[in-house]
């Protein structure tokens, strides 16, 4: 499971060169994968089971490799609590919580497309988790098991977390898939499981980060330069039909610049003056990342016009 990259790339994650590169051919490959054993999914999930609903708040970790059928794998671990609630009587039972603590199936990554796989307790073959080679119009039929409702690709843009955009599908229905994570209802979400009514990514950890998700919306960053903190810096003129100053950066500085999709296409360096010539760029929206040492700042959407 060794992860994906872009060919052609600098330490910064973007392709050689200067902005020229925006109007030659690219081949692009998807991001790298993000699970390893500090990786961890924090869940919520309601189920309804004949006369009972259960509440279950649980964590799942990866655990150390693991083979199976010749092919390597990553453990998964949940730990948490379901609370058991009887649904009948005059007045019905009290809830009872009991521990979780099992082992949640195993996990891996194709070594040449965008894919998950997943084994699941009990179960001797894998079964597509996750598929970001999807376009807008896609449909998730058949591929997460025997979900029913059919949800379409409607648009692909970026999202943002340690650092780097990772593509995310935005779903019919308001759900998505985020390349690198999942789905925002869950590991599990879209394999449909018997009387699963509704699950929810809570959070993301991965090492020393963390990211939360807030009642399924989009991921939010949990770090000090969050752009929504108000401390973000801006690009001026903006739009602009030309050159591009963002207050701090010093000149011989370089800044990424990726498309709307989240596809890194060239690096590009600050001017004497302060400022990014931007004037190569056909007319679109695009995503400008300074580059610094600690790869967490903040990016900033521009509009060339």
């Amino acid at each position: 499971m060794n992860p994906r990259t872009m060919t052609a790339r600098t330490s910064s994650g973007c392709f050689l060169g200067g902005i020229a590169n925006l109007l030659m051919p690219i081949a692009l490959h998807a991001q790298p994968l993000h699970f390893n054993d500090s990786s961890a999914w924090s869940e919520e999930h309601w189920r309804f089971e004949g006369l009972e609903a259960q509440h279950l708040l649980f964590t799942i970790t990866v655990q150390g490799d693991t083979a199976i059928q010749g092919q390597l794998y990553k453990r998964l671990r949940r730990q948490g609590t379901a609370t058991i609630a009887p649904l009948l009587g005059d007045p019905p039972p009290p809830p009872v919580t009991l521990a979780i603590d099992a082992y949640a199936g195993a996990l891996r990554a194709d070594s040449a497309e965008g894919r998950w796989w997943v084994v699941l307790p009990g179960e001797g073959d894998p079964r597509l988790l996750y598929d970001f080679n999807l376009a807008v119009g896609d449909t998730l039929s058949g591929t997460y098991g025997d979900c029913a409702a059919a949800p379409i690709v409607t648009s692909i843009d970026a999202s943002w977390f340690n650092g780097r955009a990772h593509r995310r599908f935005v779903l019919s229905g308001g759900r998505y898939l985020i390349e690198g994570i999942g789905a925002s209802s869950g590991l599990f979400g879209y394999l449909c499981q018997l009387f699963e009514e509704y699950g929810c990514l809570q959070a993301y950890t991965q090492g020393d980060a963390h990211w939360a998700v807030l009642g399924c919306g989009p991921l939010t960053t949990a770090m000090p330069d969050d752009p929504r903190d108000g401390k973000a810096a801006r690009a001026f003129p903006n739009p602009t039909a030309g050159s591009v100053t963002v207050p701090g950066l010093r000149p011989g500085q370089r800044a990424a610049v990726h498309d709307i999709a989240g596809r890194c296409l060239a690096t590009v360096r600050v001017d004497g003056h302060g400022s990014i010539d931007l004037g190569m760029l056909p007319a679109g929206t695009y995503l400008l990342l300074p580059l610094t040492a600690s790869g967490r700042q903040a990016p900033l959407r521009v509009v060339k016009q």
